[in-house]
């Protein structure tokens, strides 16, 4: 099985970076590109720029699409399949020293399944980190390091927090399709059928483990 090395990817990169031992690079995957699977050496972030993709590994397929954050740990086995549109992705892999502080910082991102985060923060801070990244000034290097040790932290307090929350996997389903489709029209009507709950109880039950209702987390989407 190919394993890669840090900085080497399976197709085009448009630009390349590294600040110390961390590892930048703008990757390119052209309409109908299949990736077969493969693995990385190194851990790290991926942030989807534009276009979609389908990822597909062991536990289960995802698609992923613009705005959307993957943590990916070392040697984890997957491959993508770019069927429908052209896709951008920025890409940052860790190396040893940054490895060691990530392991101290947070162990649930050290798992050997990827994370998968839908806009927010952690894409907000990843899309100032590529801007820092084409930038390329005297002090783009410690910022970028900054902005690095951001997302680790951010990822970290969005995984205790959905741990903390104690919500039902039906319930995080729902709140995934409404990162999925955010810019759709969608009804707690219909959300509750494809949850197969009362629209009632889908309503109070988003608020009790969210903080807020589908309506208020919807707007707060689009926002962002």
């Amino acid at each position: 099985m190919l394993k890669l090395k840090a900085g080497k990817f399976p197709t085009d990169v448009l630009h390349a970076r590294t600040v110390g031992d961390l590892v930048f690079a703008e990757t390119f995957y052209k309409s109908g590109q299949l990736v077969e699977k493969h693995s990385h050496k190194q851990a790290g972030f991926i942030i989807v720029l534009q276009g979609e993709f389908t990822e597909l590994h062991e536990t289960g397929n995802r698609t992923c699409k613009s705005s959307d954050v993957i943590f990916r740990p070392a040697d984890q086995l997957h491959a993508n399949h770019f069927e429908t549109t052209s896709t951008r992705c920025f890409n940052m892999q860790f190396g040893s020293n940054w490895l060691s502080r990530l392991e101290r910082l947070s162990d649930d991102l050290m798992l050997g399944d990827p994370t998968y985060f839908s806009g927010g923060v952690l894409f907000q801070l990843g899309l100032n980190l590529y801007r820092e990244f084409r930038i390329s000034d005297v002090d783009s290097p410690l910022i970028m390091e900054g902005l690095a040790l951001e997302m680790i932290g951010s990822a970290n307090r969005l995984l205790i927090k959905d741990e903390k929350s104690g919500a039902p996997v039906w319930l995080k389903r729902v709140r995934e399709r409404l990162h999925d489709h955010f810019a759709k029209q969608l009804s707690i009507q219909l959300l509750a059928m494809e949850a197969g709950v009362h629209p009632i109880y889908l309503h109070r039950a988003f608020r009790k483990h969210y903080g807020q209702s589908i309506g208020e987390y919807l707007r707060i989407l689009r926002i962002q």
